[in-house]
């Protein structure tokens, strides 16, 4: 078609062309990466586009698309602006930042108009800028309309007796079928909304396939958030690949978000949306400014619950040459723990032998029990045995021990010189059993159990927790029912959870078990409210799990845990629980004290 030079009233040619103009120029400079008008679908139907003068707005297939300039006459012809139209009429238009251009796709190929050196460039054929192009005075590119259709195959008119430019195209459908005549994937998804609030969740649907039903392998996004903290538009793309090496289309979804308040910041998102085991990092900010360090207390009822006494081996808990690291007698059920580690330069073996001192015969059940292989690194020893007694099936086991005898209760494997072990067994005996911790030089065992015993050096304490304590368990009824701002349960403080106390026969001294390592923690909580509950180590690194109404949740996944590095996600109640049931038990090497924070929720949960 030839370009016909428009005969307007001098008003009216303005209006009309400046109109044009002014979307050309609001689009064009928009960033790379910007939403393509590509529709990226399998057909393709009648684009009808209507260009009004000194009006923001275009009209598509009835449908008004608002711009934010106006198009322009210059010499008698039309520009328009080219990134709105290819949005509306399905071909791409794209900005470079990267080299000051703008790259249209045209059925004839990829024209490059430069910017900054005023060029244009079609299959390797210069064109005249002015022919092509030109510049608002606002610093918008414009295209010269019959150009740009003429390139497209679009047919136009100018109609004035309403004073607008009607614009008809069919977008051409590429095909996907290579030349091995293997088809490419086809990129595609959608979100639930378009427009969202700052913080709002997206929800993205996925509807990418491959023509040959060979599956996809890989998915490229880009742009892609769970949610936006600030308001503007934002692009957002996909590109698949399938099994044979085809790569898709980019297909690019533009997603708007205003300035009205979903979640306030990103923190209370996560708060809100993080799965459970996941870590929210958090700096120093982030904790004083939400008062972490300064919060109420859930009030709760502790008990001590009696009838299981606490063995407790840890000191000297590197020890340099073998000997008994301790000694105490049971009658009735108990908890034997045990947390070591190898500082001799030889193999060594670690053994709990169980010796029976009176006239009768007596039996050890044991009804559970974690364990753990040697091991040179201290935070998985203490975070894999507590996994093994918590989350193990019970176990019942009975060892005979006869008059005046001693038998092995427990073998473990030998340990290198570095590396340690933790070991939790609790026991019921039918009498009065000594226990006694010990280590070994590596090999068989003595054949005279009770004379080698007796020959051994008990070694010396050196600080870290030793002794027999009257409590191992304990039992924390919650009230989290009705509070309204974060509170907190703090866990192995020494003062609103107080250390057991217990006694070290060994050293004839009472002694305190800091930490409250070996003791499993019942914490109930009543009728909580709905909330999101966030674990802080705040002594040191933790590595260790948690059991929440029966179900695992490891603190953290992998790793460590470090002191104020993160808050972990630990679970959500809904608010229609009668209880939520929390089993803990600090792990060896872990250091304390933690925290579980409260944070209430709403319905946005």
């Amino acid at each position: 078609m030839k370009e016909t030079k428009v005969n307007v009233n001098r008003g009216a040619g303005r209006r009309v062309w400046s109109f044009v103009v002014a979307v050309l120029a609001c689009v064009l400079l928009l960033p790379y990466g910007a939403t393509s008008g590509v529709s990226h679908a399998a057909s393709a139907t009648t684009k009808e586009v209507l260009l009004y003068p000194d009006r923001t707005q275009m009209i598509v297939n009835r449908r008004v698309v608002e711009l934010d300039t106006p198009a322009v006459v210059l010499g008698g012809r039309m520009f328009v602006p080219a990134k709105p139209l290819g949005d509306a009429m399905g071909f791409r238009v794209e900005w470079s930042a990267a080299d000051n251009a703008v790259m249209i796709d045209m059925p004839s190929g990829v024209v490059r108009i430069g910017l900054a050196d005023r060029t244009v460039r079609q299959n390797d054929v210069q064109l005249p800028f002015d022919d092509v192009a030109a510049v608002a005075p606002t610093g918008r590119l414009l295209v010269r309309l019959t150009w740009l259709m003429d390139g497209l195959g679009a047919s136009y008119a100018y109609e004035a007796e309403y004073g607008r430019v009607r614009v008809v195209y069919v977008p051409p459908i590429p095909g996907v079928v290579g030349r091995n005549g293997n088809s490419r994937p086809v990129a595609k998804f959608t979100t639930d909304k378009r427009v969202y609030r700052l913080g709002e969740p997206v929800r993205y649907y996925d509807f990418s396939y491959d023509p040959d039903a060979e599956g996809l392998v890989s998915r490229q996004w880009t742009g892609r958030q769970e949610a936006f903290f600030r308001p503007g538009r934002y692009a957002v793309s996909l590109q698949v690949t399938d099994r044979n090496g085809n790569v898709s289309d980019v297909f690019t979804r533009e997603i708007e978000v205003t300035a009205e308040p979903y979640f306030r910041d990103e923190f209370e998102y996560r708060v809100y949306m993080n799965p459970i085991g996941s870590v929210i990092r958090t700096d120093w900010k982030t904790l004083y400014g939400r008062r972490f360090f300064d919060l109420p207390p859930l009030p709760k009822k502790a008990e001590a619950v009696a009838g299981r006494a606490l063995l407790v081996s840890d000191s000297p808990e590197t020890f340099e040459r073998t000997g008994v690291l301790y000694r105490d007698t049971v009658n009735g059920k108990a908890r034997l723990y045990a947390s070591h580690v190898n500082g001799t330069d030889k193999t060594v073996q670690f053994v709990i032998v169980a010796e029976n001192r009176t006239d009768r015969e007596v039996s050890v059940r044991t009804t559970r029990s974690g364990e753990v292989y040697p091991s040179v690194y201290a935070h998985l020893i203490g975070y894999q045995a507590t996994v093994d007694f918590l989350f193990n099936d019970p176990v019942d086991e009975t060892l005979t021990v006869p008059p005046r005898g001693a038998v092995v209760y427990r073998r473990m494997a030998e340990a290198l010189p570095g590396q340690g072990f933790n070991a939790i067994y609790d026991v019921e005996t039918d009498g009065e059993v000594t226990f006694t911790f010990a280590a070994l030089d590596a090999g068989p065992l003595p054949k005279d159990l009770a004379s080698a015993l007796a020959a051994l050096e008990p070694l010396p304490f050196e600080g870290n927790i030793r002794g027999t304590f009257p409590v191992s368990h304990l039992r924390w009824e919650v009230d989290a029912s009705s509070f309204a701002e974060p509170s907190v349960l703090t866990i192995g403080d020494g003062k609103t959870d107080e250390f057991v106390s217990g006694f070290d026969p060994m050293r004839g001294e009472t002694t305190r078990n800091f930490g409250n390592y070996g003791v499993t923690y019942e914490i109930v909580l009543k009728k909580p409210r709905k909330a999101t509950i966030l674990f802080l180590a705040r002594g040191g690194g933790f590595a260790g799990p948690m059991k929440i109404d029966g179900r695992p949740v490891m603190v953290p996944e992998s790793g460590v845990l470090g002191a104020f590095e993160g808050l972990l996600v630990l679970h959500r109640t809904s608010g229609n629980e009668a209880e939520v049931r929390i089993e803990f038990s600090p792990p060896a090497a872990s250091a304390f004290p933690v925290d579980l924070i409260f944070v209430p929720t709403d319905e946005r949960g």
